[in-house]
Parts: C-alpha cells; structure tokens; sequence
C-alpha cells in the first residue's frame, strides 16, 4: 500500500503538534508547552495533544502590538 506524505507548511496548518509549535514560536519543547497551555491553545483530540495555531497568532499579535506602541 502506497501512503501519500504531503507536507504541509506551518502556517497553513490549524493545529500544531508540539514539535510544530515549539518551532513556530522558536521555544524548547517544554517551555513551549507550558506557554502555549497558559495561552490556552491545547487541544486534546483523542490521545493527541495539539495546539491551535490560530490562538499562538493572537497572542503573538497581541505581544508585537503593546511592543510597537508609544515611546515612553
């Protein structure tokens, strides 16, 4: 049986294992797991624990925004 790999870019794809997110956002593993928890971006589908992508964005948006805001 002939099995079709397709890869698929990170920022096309909504749920991230925690190998992807952790090179999404540039962490270890285990500090990416703990941040992204607190973030509220764990999934559990079955026995698989993923991460939503669209949530990281958010955050990460969020971050860059109160960074690129006024001088002090």
């Amino acid at each position: 049986m002939n099995k079709k790999v397709s890869i698929v870019p990170l920022t096309e794809k909504r749920l991230l294992s925690v190998l992807e997110a952790s090179e999404y956002i540039g962490l270890g593993r285990g500090a990416a797991r703990i941040l992204l928890e607190d973030w509220g971006a764990l999934r559990k589908i079955g026995g698989r624990v993923l991460f939503d992508r669209k949530i990281i964005d958010e955050h990460l948006d969020a971050i860059a925004v109160r960074r690129e805001g006024p001088a002090c």
